[in-house]
Protein backbone atom coordinates (compact mmCIF):
# COMPACT_ATOMS: atom_id res chain seq x y z
CA UNK A 1 0.00 0.00 0.00
CA UNK A 2 3.09 2.18 0.58
CA UNK A 3 4.66 1.74 -1.87
CA UNK A 4 1.41 2.68 -4.04
CA UNK A 5 0.55 5.89 -2.74
CA UNK A 6 4.16 6.93 -3.46
CA UNK A 7 4.15 5.87 -6.89
CA UNK A 8 0.48 7.96 -6.79
CA UNK A 9 2.30 10.99 -5.38
CA UNK A 10 5.87 10.56 -7.65
CA UNK A 11 3.05 10.54 -10.75
CA UNK A 12 1.22 14.04 -9.91
CA UNK A 13 4.68 15.61 -9.05
CA UNK A 14 5.79 14.29 -12.42
CA UNK A 15 2.29 15.14 -14.18
CA UNK A 16 2.67 18.96 -12.58
CA UNK A 17 6.21 19.33 -14.09
CA UNK A 18 5.05 18.58 -17.54
CA UNK A 19 2.13 20.67 -17.23
CA UNK A 20 4.30 23.62 -15.51
CA UNK A 21 6.71 23.14 -18.34
CA UNK A 22 4.67 23.20 -21.20
CA UNK A 23 2.49 26.38 -19.61
CA UNK A 24 4.11 28.04 -17.40
CA UNK A 25 8.24 28.81 -19.19
CA UNK A 26 10.93 27.54 -20.68
CA UNK A 27 12.62 24.64 -18.70
CA UNK A 28 10.74 22.08 -15.97
CA UNK A 29 12.62 23.54 -13.34
CA UNK A 30 11.70 27.29 -13.55
CA UNK A 31 8.54 26.44 -14.12
CA UNK A 32 7.84 24.66 -11.59
CA UNK A 33 9.18 27.17 -8.97
CA UNK A 34 6.83 29.57 -10.97
CA UNK A 35 4.03 27.21 -10.19
CA UNK A 36 5.16 26.72 -6.83
CA UNK A 37 5.03 30.64 -6.11
CA UNK A 38 1.63 30.96 -8.04
CA UNK A 39 0.26 28.17 -5.33
CA UNK A 40 1.95 30.35 -3.06
CA UNK A 41 0.71 33.65 -3.06
CA UNK A 42 -2.49 32.13 -4.21
CA UNK A 43 -3.03 30.57 -0.35
CA UNK A 44 -1.91 33.54 1.18
CA UNK A 45 -4.25 35.48 -0.64
CA UNK A 46 -7.00 33.61 0.55
CA UNK A 47 -6.01 34.49 3.95
CA UNK A 48 -5.99 38.04 3.41
CA UNK A 49 -2.11 37.85 4.25
CA UNK A 50 -1.13 40.54 1.41
CA UNK A 51 2.12 41.69 2.88
CA UNK A 52 3.11 38.06 2.89
CA UNK A 53 2.35 37.21 -0.71
CA UNK A 54 4.22 39.77 -1.59
CA UNK A 55 7.83 37.76 -2.24
CA UNK A 56 5.73 34.87 -4.14
CA UNK A 57 3.43 37.02 -6.02
CA UNK A 58 6.70 39.06 -7.02
CA UNK A 59 8.38 35.87 -8.32
CA UNK A 60 5.32 35.01 -10.53
CA UNK A 61 4.82 38.60 -12.16
CA UNK A 62 8.32 39.08 -12.74
CA UNK A 63 9.28 35.58 -14.35
CA UNK A 64 6.03 34.37 -15.51
CA UNK A 65 3.45 37.10 -16.02
CA UNK A 66 1.47 35.46 -18.77
CA UNK A 67 0.64 32.25 -17.01
CA UNK A 68 -2.65 33.73 -14.97
CA UNK A 69 -4.65 36.70 -15.41
CA UNK A 70 -5.02 36.68 -11.27
CA UNK A 71 -1.44 37.73 -10.83
CA UNK A 72 -2.64 40.94 -12.69
CA UNK A 73 -5.94 41.05 -10.55
CA UNK A 74 -4.35 40.72 -7.21
CA UNK A 75 -1.83 42.85 -7.71
CA UNK A 76 -3.36 46.11 -6.72
CA UNK A 77 -4.71 44.28 -2.77
CA UNK A 78 -0.92 42.78 -2.94
CA UNK A 79 0.93 46.30 -3.71
CA UNK A 80 -1.18 48.70 -1.64
CA UNK A 81 -0.72 46.51 1.58
CA UNK A 82 2.67 47.22 0.82
CA UNK A 83 2.81 50.78 0.22
CA UNK A 84 0.83 51.34 3.44
CA UNK A 85 3.20 48.61 5.30
CA UNK A 86 6.53 50.79 3.94
CA UNK A 87 9.00 51.89 6.37
CA UNK A 88 10.16 54.95 4.07
CA UNK A 89 8.91 57.25 1.04
CA UNK A 90 11.00 56.18 -0.83
CA UNK A 91 10.06 52.47 -0.14
CA UNK A 92 5.92 53.66 -1.02
CA UNK A 93 7.46 55.24 -4.24
CA UNK A 94 9.05 52.16 -5.12
CA UNK A 95 6.00 49.89 -4.61
CA UNK A 96 3.57 52.83 -5.81
CA UNK A 97 5.72 52.85 -9.14
CA UNK A 98 5.22 48.45 -9.38
CA UNK A 99 1.47 49.24 -9.02
CA UNK A 100 0.97 51.90 -11.86
CA UNK A 101 3.05 49.56 -13.79
CA UNK A 102 1.27 46.85 -13.00
CA UNK A 103 -1.92 47.72 -15.58
CA UNK A 104 0.34 48.57 -18.54
CA UNK A 105 1.51 45.35 -18.20
CA UNK A 106 -1.81 43.42 -17.81
CA UNK A 107 -2.78 44.68 -20.88
CA UNK A 108 0.39 43.68 -22.57
CA UNK A 109 -0.88 39.73 -21.03
CA UNK A 110 -4.15 40.03 -21.03
CA UNK A 111 -5.85 42.75 -23.18
CA UNK A 112 -9.43 43.81 -22.32
CA UNK A 113 -11.23 45.94 -20.69
CA UNK A 114 -8.90 48.41 -21.74
CA UNK A 115 -10.56 51.61 -20.70
CA UNK A 116 -11.17 49.97 -16.88
CA UNK A 117 -7.45 49.13 -16.35
CA UNK A 118 -6.21 52.12 -17.72
CA UNK A 119 -9.03 54.19 -15.71
CA UNK A 120 -7.51 51.99 -12.79
CA UNK A 121 -3.76 53.50 -13.64
CA UNK A 122 -5.13 56.92 -13.41
CA UNK A 123 -6.38 56.64 -10.19
CA UNK A 124 -3.53 55.26 -8.46
CA UNK A 125 -0.98 58.03 -10.09
CA UNK A 126 -3.86 60.56 -8.69
CA UNK A 127 -3.90 59.01 -5.21
CA UNK A 128 0.24 58.08 -4.95
CA UNK A 129 1.63 60.24 -7.54
CA UNK A 130 -0.30 63.29 -6.35
CA UNK A 131 0.63 63.92 -10.11
CA UNK A 132 -2.76 65.55 -11.56
CA UNK A 133 -1.60 66.60 -15.01
CA UNK A 134 -0.17 62.81 -15.49
CA UNK A 135 -3.95 61.48 -14.05
CA UNK A 136 -5.54 64.04 -16.26
CA UNK A 137 -3.77 62.62 -19.21
CA UNK A 138 -4.74 59.01 -18.61
CA UNK A 139 -8.19 59.73 -17.71
CA UNK A 140 -8.79 61.17 -20.44
CA UNK A 141 -7.48 58.51 -22.42
CA UNK A 142 -9.32 55.89 -20.95
CA UNK A 143 -12.74 58.05 -21.58
CA UNK A 144 -11.33 58.06 -25.41
CA UNK A 145 -11.28 53.87 -25.48
CA UNK A 146 -14.36 53.89 -23.78
CA UNK A 147 -16.40 55.54 -21.23
CA UNK A 148 -18.84 52.98 -20.67
CA UNK A 149 -16.44 51.09 -18.78
CA UNK A 150 -15.57 53.82 -16.66
CA UNK A 151 -16.20 53.23 -12.77
CA UNK A 152 -17.89 56.10 -10.19
CA UNK A 153 -14.72 56.66 -8.59
CA UNK A 154 -12.69 56.90 -12.12
CA UNK A 155 -15.38 59.47 -12.91
CA UNK A 156 -14.78 61.61 -10.07
CA UNK A 157 -11.20 60.97 -10.06
CA UNK A 158 -11.06 62.44 -13.93
CA UNK A 159 -13.37 65.36 -12.78
CA UNK A 160 -11.24 65.92 -9.52
CA UNK A 161 -7.93 66.08 -11.93
CA UNK A 162 -9.53 68.67 -14.24
CA UNK A 163 -10.16 70.66 -11.13
CA UNK A 164 -7.13 71.14 -10.19
CA UNK A 165 -5.44 71.16 -13.57
CA UNK A 166 -7.74 74.50 -13.93
CA UNK A 167 -7.02 75.80 -10.10
CA UNK A 168 -2.90 75.26 -11.43
CA UNK A 169 -4.26 77.52 -14.89
CA UNK A 170 -2.85 74.53 -16.94
CA UNK A 171 -6.35 73.95 -18.70
CA UNK A 172 -9.07 76.98 -19.27
CA UNK A 173 -12.71 76.99 -17.91
CA UNK A 174 -14.32 75.61 -21.51
CA UNK A 175 -12.30 72.52 -21.04
CA UNK A 176 -13.11 72.30 -17.23
CA UNK A 177 -16.56 72.27 -18.40
CA UNK A 178 -16.31 70.03 -21.39
CA UNK A 179 -15.03 67.28 -18.45
CA UNK A 180 -17.52 68.52 -16.18
CA UNK A 181 -20.65 67.89 -19.25
CA UNK A 182 -18.71 64.63 -20.53
CA UNK A 183 -18.96 62.87 -16.73
CA UNK A 184 -22.58 64.16 -16.75
CA UNK A 185 -22.98 62.08 -19.69
CA UNK A 186 -21.16 59.28 -18.18
CA UNK A 187 -23.14 58.71 -15.26
CA UNK A 188 -26.57 59.52 -17.01
CA UNK A 189 -25.83 56.52 -19.79
CA UNK A 190 -25.01 53.97 -16.64
CA UNK A 191 -28.16 55.69 -14.72
CA UNK A 192 -30.37 54.89 -17.73
CA UNK A 193 -28.53 51.00 -18.13
CA UNK A 194 -28.95 50.63 -14.29
CA UNK A 195 -31.88 51.68 -13.98
CA UNK A 196 -33.63 49.49 -16.81
CA UNK A 197 -31.81 46.44 -15.03
CA UNK A 198 -33.05 47.20 -11.54
CA UNK A 199 -36.82 47.41 -12.98
CA UNK A 200 -36.36 44.18 -15.12
CA UNK A 201 -35.38 41.82 -11.68
CA UNK A 202 -37.79 43.24 -9.65
CA UNK A 203 -40.89 43.07 -12.19
CA UNK A 204 -39.18 39.37 -12.55
CA UNK A 205 -38.78 39.41 -8.57
CA UNK A 206 -42.46 40.31 -8.19
CA UNK A 207 -43.72 38.01 -10.80
CA UNK A 208 -42.10 34.98 -9.36
CA UNK A 209 -42.55 35.69 -6.00
CA UNK A 210 -38.66 35.92 -5.21
CA UNK A 211 -35.52 35.38 -7.65
CA UNK A 212 -32.64 33.15 -7.94
CA UNK A 213 -29.28 33.54 -6.27
CA UNK A 214 -27.83 34.70 -9.58
CA UNK A 215 -30.56 37.54 -10.09
CA UNK A 216 -30.83 38.67 -6.23
CA UNK A 217 -26.49 38.70 -6.56
CA UNK A 218 -27.28 40.91 -9.88
CA UNK A 219 -29.96 42.88 -8.59
CA UNK A 220 -27.78 44.27 -4.98
CA UNK A 221 -24.82 44.67 -7.15
CA UNK A 222 -27.11 47.28 -9.77
CA UNK A 223 -28.44 48.95 -6.80
CA UNK A 224 -25.00 49.27 -5.12
CA UNK A 225 -23.34 50.30 -8.60
CA UNK A 226 -26.32 53.17 -8.98
CA UNK A 227 -26.42 54.61 -5.33
CA UNK A 228 -22.47 54.74 -6.00
CA UNK A 229 -22.95 56.54 -9.52
CA UNK A 230 -25.51 58.75 -7.82
CA UNK A 231 -23.04 59.73 -5.11
CA UNK A 232 -20.56 60.67 -7.17
CA UNK A 233 -22.91 62.99 -9.70
CA UNK A 234 -23.73 65.20 -6.30
CA UNK A 235 -19.98 65.36 -4.98
CA UNK A 236 -18.79 66.51 -9.05
CA UNK A 237 -22.07 68.70 -8.86
CA UNK A 238 -20.97 70.42 -5.01
CA UNK A 239 -17.52 70.62 -7.23
CA UNK A 240 -18.61 72.54 -10.43
CA UNK A 241 -20.86 74.79 -8.54
CA UNK A 242 -18.88 78.01 -7.23
CA UNK A 243 -17.72 77.65 -11.24
CA UNK A 244 -21.02 77.64 -12.95
CA UNK A 245 -21.89 81.27 -12.69
CA UNK A 246 -23.98 82.89 -15.51
CA UNK A 247 -21.27 85.48 -15.98
CA UNK A 248 -18.53 82.52 -16.51
CA UNK A 249 -21.08 80.58 -18.87
CA UNK A 250 -22.10 84.01 -20.61
CA UNK A 251 -17.83 84.11 -21.84
CA UNK A 252 -18.24 80.46 -23.51
CA UNK A 253 -21.65 80.14 -24.64
CA UNK A 254 -22.06 83.48 -27.14
CA UNK A 255 -22.89 84.43 -30.49
CA UNK A 256 -19.79 83.60 -31.78
CA UNK A 257 -19.60 80.25 -30.20
CA UNK A 258 -23.06 79.58 -31.42
CA UNK A 259 -22.16 80.33 -34.53
CA UNK A 260 -18.97 78.39 -35.02
CA UNK A 261 -21.49 75.11 -33.50
CA UNK A 262 -24.71 76.05 -35.87
CA UNK A 263 -25.50 72.73 -36.89
CA UNK A 264 -23.43 70.67 -33.93
CA UNK A 265 -25.85 68.75 -32.01
CA UNK A 266 -23.82 67.85 -28.92
CA UNK A 267 -22.60 71.29 -28.72
CA UNK A 268 -25.90 72.69 -28.75
CA UNK A 269 -27.29 70.43 -26.34
CA UNK A 270 -24.82 70.65 -23.68
CA UNK A 271 -25.05 73.98 -23.60
CA UNK A 272 -28.54 74.34 -23.22
CA UNK A 273 -28.12 72.06 -20.58
CA UNK A 274 -25.41 74.14 -18.67
CA UNK A 275 -28.06 77.36 -18.63
CA UNK A 276 -31.06 75.52 -17.34
CA UNK A 277 -28.61 74.26 -14.74
CA UNK A 278 -29.90 75.01 -11.13
CA UNK A 279 -27.58 76.42 -8.68
CA UNK A 280 -27.93 78.37 -5.47
CA UNK A 281 -28.58 82.16 -5.95
CA UNK A 282 -27.31 84.72 -3.25
CA UNK A 283 -30.87 84.92 -1.69
CA UNK A 284 -30.92 80.67 -1.29
CA UNK A 285 -33.05 80.10 -4.19
CA UNK A 286 -32.68 77.88 -6.74
CA UNK A 287 -32.00 79.86 -10.20
CA UNK A 288 -30.86 79.22 -14.07
CA UNK A 289 -29.35 81.15 -16.64
CA UNK A 290 -32.29 80.88 -19.14
CA UNK A 291 -32.01 84.89 -18.76
CA UNK A 292 -28.83 84.33 -21.12
CA UNK A 293 -30.09 86.04 -24.29
CA UNK A 294 -28.61 82.29 -26.44
CA UNK A 295 -30.61 80.46 -24.49
CA UNK A 296 -33.81 80.72 -27.03
CA UNK A 297 -31.67 80.76 -29.87
CA UNK A 298 -30.04 77.15 -28.52
CA UNK A 299 -33.67 76.06 -27.86
CA UNK A 300 -34.93 76.49 -31.18
CA UNK A 301 -32.26 75.64 -33.27
CA UNK A 302 -31.69 72.27 -31.61
CA UNK A 303 -35.48 71.44 -32.42
CA UNK A 304 -34.97 72.54 -36.16
CA UNK A 305 -32.22 70.10 -36.22
CA UNK A 306 -33.82 67.02 -34.82
CA UNK A 307 -36.72 66.57 -32.16
CA UNK A 308 -35.60 66.01 -28.78
CA UNK A 309 -35.81 65.85 -25.15
CA UNK A 310 -33.55 68.23 -24.14
CA UNK A 311 -35.06 70.79 -27.01
CA UNK A 312 -38.27 70.46 -25.66
CA UNK A 313 -37.08 70.71 -21.91
CA UNK A 314 -35.38 73.84 -23.11
CA UNK A 315 -38.52 75.70 -24.98
CA UNK A 316 -40.82 74.10 -21.80
CA UNK A 317 -38.43 76.05 -19.46
CA UNK A 318 -39.16 79.74 -21.84
CA UNK A 319 -42.83 79.65 -21.86
CA UNK A 320 -42.67 79.01 -17.79
CA UNK A 321 -40.51 81.88 -17.41
CA UNK A 322 -43.01 83.58 -19.70
CA UNK A 323 -45.40 82.54 -17.76
CA UNK A 324 -47.03 80.91 -20.78
CA UNK A 325 -48.00 78.05 -19.04
CA UNK A 326 -49.85 75.83 -21.41
CA UNK A 327 -47.33 75.65 -23.81
CA UNK A 328 -44.55 75.04 -21.04
CA UNK A 329 -47.09 71.82 -20.13
CA UNK A 330 -46.98 71.20 -23.82
CA UNK A 331 -43.36 71.10 -23.86
CA UNK A 332 -42.87 69.34 -20.57
CA UNK A 333 -45.18 66.31 -22.07
CA UNK A 334 -43.16 66.03 -25.31
CA UNK A 335 -39.41 65.96 -23.42
CA UNK A 336 -41.24 63.63 -21.03
CA UNK A 337 -42.12 60.95 -23.64
CA UNK A 338 -38.45 61.21 -25.61
CA UNK A 339 -36.25 61.31 -22.22
CA UNK A 340 -34.93 58.00 -21.31
CA UNK A 341 -33.11 58.64 -18.15
CA UNK A 342 -34.92 58.70 -15.22
CA UNK A 343 -33.54 61.08 -12.90
CA UNK A 344 -34.07 64.02 -15.67
CA UNK A 345 -37.83 62.55 -16.42
CA UNK A 346 -38.74 63.27 -12.65
CA UNK A 347 -37.33 66.73 -12.91
CA UNK A 348 -39.51 66.98 -16.05
CA UNK A 349 -42.87 66.06 -14.57
CA UNK A 350 -42.15 68.24 -11.54
CA UNK A 351 -41.66 70.91 -14.38
CA UNK A 352 -44.91 69.93 -15.41
CA UNK A 353 -46.58 69.62 -12.19
CA UNK A 354 -45.80 73.37 -11.93
CA UNK A 355 -47.35 73.96 -14.74
CA UNK A 356 -50.66 72.69 -14.07
CA UNK A 357 -50.62 74.18 -10.59
CA UNK A 358 -49.92 77.66 -12.41
CA UNK A 359 -52.80 77.04 -14.39
CA UNK A 360 -55.21 75.53 -11.82
CA UNK A 361 -55.27 71.59 -13.43
CA UNK A 362 -54.73 70.49 -9.75
CA UNK A 363 -55.52 66.74 -10.43
CA UNK A 364 -53.26 66.53 -13.25
CA UNK A 365 -50.25 68.49 -11.63
CA UNK A 366 -50.62 66.04 -8.27
CA UNK A 367 -50.30 63.12 -10.47
CA UNK A 368 -46.60 64.50 -12.44
CA UNK A 369 -46.16 64.62 -8.67
CA UNK A 370 -46.44 61.22 -8.17
CA UNK A 371 -45.48 59.79 -11.10
CA UNK A 372 -41.65 62.46 -10.57
CA UNK A 373 -41.43 60.47 -7.05
CA UNK A 374 -41.42 57.07 -8.65
CA UNK A 375 -38.08 58.02 -10.84
CA UNK A 376 -36.18 58.33 -7.25
CA UNK A 377 -37.19 56.58 -3.91
CA UNK A 378 -34.69 59.27 -1.96
CA UNK A 379 -35.86 62.16 -3.86
CA UNK A 380 -37.97 64.34 -1.39
CA UNK A 381 -39.23 67.41 -4.07
CA UNK A 382 -41.69 65.74 -5.90
CA UNK A 383 -43.59 65.79 -1.97
CA UNK A 384 -43.04 69.32 -1.56
CA UNK A 385 -44.39 70.07 -4.74
CA UNK A 386 -47.83 68.12 -3.91
CA UNK A 387 -47.72 70.16 -0.75
CA UNK A 388 -47.49 73.76 -2.83
CA UNK A 389 -50.37 71.95 -5.01
CA UNK A 390 -52.61 71.49 -2.07
CA UNK A 391 -52.18 74.60 -0.57
CA UNK A 392 -53.20 76.19 -3.75
CA UNK A 393 -56.24 74.44 -3.41
CA UNK A 394 -58.05 76.19 -0.77
CA UNK A 395 -61.64 75.83 -0.95
CA UNK A 396 -61.72 73.37 -3.73
CA UNK A 397 -63.09 70.41 -2.02
CA UNK A 398 -65.35 69.89 0.68
CA UNK A 399 -68.72 70.87 1.94
CA UNK A 400 -68.09 73.39 4.74
CA UNK A 401 -65.09 75.83 6.12
CA UNK A 402 -63.03 73.05 7.92
CA UNK A 403 -63.14 70.52 4.59
CA UNK A 404 -62.52 73.45 2.32
CA UNK A 405 -59.27 74.44 4.29
CA UNK A 406 -58.28 70.90 5.21
CA UNK A 407 -56.12 71.07 2.23
CA UNK A 408 -53.50 72.65 4.51
CA UNK A 409 -53.14 69.77 6.98
CA UNK A 410 -52.95 67.39 3.77
CA UNK A 411 -50.26 70.16 2.27
CA UNK A 412 -48.15 69.80 6.06
CA UNK A 413 -48.39 66.15 5.54
CA UNK A 414 -46.73 66.24 2.22
CA UNK A 415 -43.92 68.59 3.63
CA UNK A 416 -43.10 66.41 6.66
CA UNK A 417 -42.85 63.06 4.09
CA UNK A 418 -40.42 65.66 2.11
CA UNK A 419 -37.83 66.45 4.15
CA UNK A 420 -38.32 62.87 6.05
CA UNK A 421 -37.21 61.54 3.06
CA UNK A 422 -34.58 63.91 2.21
CA UNK A 423 -33.16 65.84 4.99
CA UNK A 424 -31.86 68.71 3.20
CA UNK A 425 -35.55 70.22 2.24
CA UNK A 426 -35.93 70.47 5.91
CA UNK A 427 -35.77 74.54 5.86
CA UNK A 428 -37.87 74.79 2.45
CA UNK A 429 -40.00 72.17 4.17
CA UNK A 430 -40.42 74.07 7.43
CA UNK A 431 -40.67 77.44 5.91
CA UNK A 432 -44.51 75.91 4.19
CA UNK A 433 -45.55 74.20 7.12
CA UNK A 434 -45.13 77.38 9.26
CA UNK A 435 -47.16 79.17 6.14
CA UNK A 436 -49.46 76.37 6.11
CA UNK A 437 -50.26 76.59 9.60
CA UNK A 438 -51.61 79.98 9.38
CA UNK A 439 -54.05 78.52 6.69
CA UNK A 440 -55.26 75.69 9.01
CA UNK A 441 -59.52 76.11 10.09
CA UNK A 442 -60.24 78.81 13.19
CA UNK A 443 -60.74 76.63 16.31
CA UNK A 444 -63.90 77.90 17.53
CA UNK A 445 -65.43 77.68 14.11
CA UNK A 446 -64.29 74.30 13.74
CA UNK A 447 -65.89 73.23 17.36
CA UNK A 448 -69.30 75.05 16.19
CA UNK A 449 -69.13 73.17 13.17
CA UNK A 450 -68.78 69.84 14.92
CA UNK A 451 -65.04 69.24 14.93
CA UNK A 452 -62.28 68.91 17.40
CA UNK A 453 -58.69 67.89 17.43
CA UNK A 454 -57.77 64.61 16.50
CA UNK A 455 -61.08 64.33 14.22
CA UNK A 456 -60.20 62.41 10.70
CA UNK A 457 -61.32 63.99 7.80
CA UNK A 458 -61.03 62.25 4.41
CA UNK A 459 -61.01 64.47 1.53
CA UNK A 460 -62.61 63.96 -1.85
CA UNK A 461 -62.60 65.43 -5.04
CA UNK A 462 -59.05 64.71 -6.87
CA UNK A 463 -57.28 64.94 -3.36
CA UNK A 464 -58.48 61.68 -1.73
CA UNK A 465 -56.16 62.50 1.76
CA UNK A 466 -57.37 61.37 4.84
CA UNK A 467 -55.86 63.94 8.14
CA UNK A 468 -55.76 64.78 11.07
CA UNK A 469 -57.76 68.01 12.64
CA UNK A 470 -55.06 69.80 14.73
CA UNK A 471 -54.91 73.74 15.57
CA UNK A 472 -51.55 75.33 15.99
CA UNK A 473 -53.09 78.80 18.35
Amino acid sequence: MKMRNLVTALFIIAAVAVQAQSKWGASSADSVKCWENYNNFGSLMQTKSYVAAYEHWNYVYTNCPGVKKNTFIYAPRILKAMIKDASTPEEKDKYADQLIGSYDKRLQYFPGKEAYVTGEKALQIWKYKKDHEEAYAVFEEAYTINRAEMTPAQINGYFLSAVKMKNAKLIELDELIRVYIRMNETVADNRILLTNQINELKAKEEANGSLDKKDAKNLKKAETSFKAYTTVEKNIEKAISPVLSCNNLALIINEENFQANYDNKKWLGRAAKMLQKERMSEDGELDDCTDNPMFTKIAERMLELEPSAGGYRAIARKFFKEKNYTKSSEYYSKAIELEQDPEQKGKDLLGLAESYRKMGKFASAKRACLDAAKTKTDWGQPYLVLAQVYGSADGQCGKDVVEKKAVYWAAINMCAKAKSIEPALATKANNLINAYKKGVPDKSIAFNLGYVEGNKITLGCWINETVTVKFYK
